[in-house]
């Protein structure tokens, strides 16, 4: 990415399609997705956005980290999908490719989803009877932080 900024909007992606081939993506650049099973809108971006990669499936997490490890050892491109916080980004240094803006509604129709993934916020909950029992325990929940660069680390 320090050598090529502007891969890092989808808009340019077809631009360097070509460095992210391998034997599995038929000709097309490779989109590494972990394990087949987690839920992604990457199928439908490479569609929708028209893109010239082809989704691979390393098997698990795992596998998905040993490739980012390898590409990043060997100097190598790889691009996929992967998820923050997560502790790995304290080893690899991963950066984001920027979709188009998520609005709401924009993921409504799976087939169709043409926009980046929403952002998550962390919700506390705690029983009614446990936030009104007084206990410092609750106050540790209430006032507890962990951002995602904590959690990253």
């Amino acid at each position: 990415a320090k050598a090529h900024p502007d891969i890092l909007d989808s808009k340019n992606l077809n631009k360097y399609a070509s460095k992210f081939k391998t034997s599995e993506s038929g000709g097309k650049g490779q989109l590494l997705d972990g394990d087949p099973s987690y839920v992604t809108n990457d199928a439908a971006l490479v569609k929708n956005l028209k893109l010239d990669f082809k989704v691979v499936y390393a098997g698990s997490e795992t596998a998905l980290i040993q490739a980012f490890r390898t590409a990043e050892k060997n100097k190598q491109w790889v691009i996929g999908y992967f998820y923050e916080p997560q502790w790995f980004l304290s080893e690899v240094p991963l950066k984001k490719v920027s979709l188009p803006t998520y609005t709401t509604g924009c993921d409504a129709d799976a087939a169709k989803i043409a926009c980046d993934y929403p952002v998550y916020d962390l919700n506390k909950i705690v029983s009614a009877k446990f936030a009104k029992s007084g206990s410092p325990a609750y106050n540790l929940v209430k006032n507890f932080n962990w951002t995602n660069d904590d959690q990253n680390t």
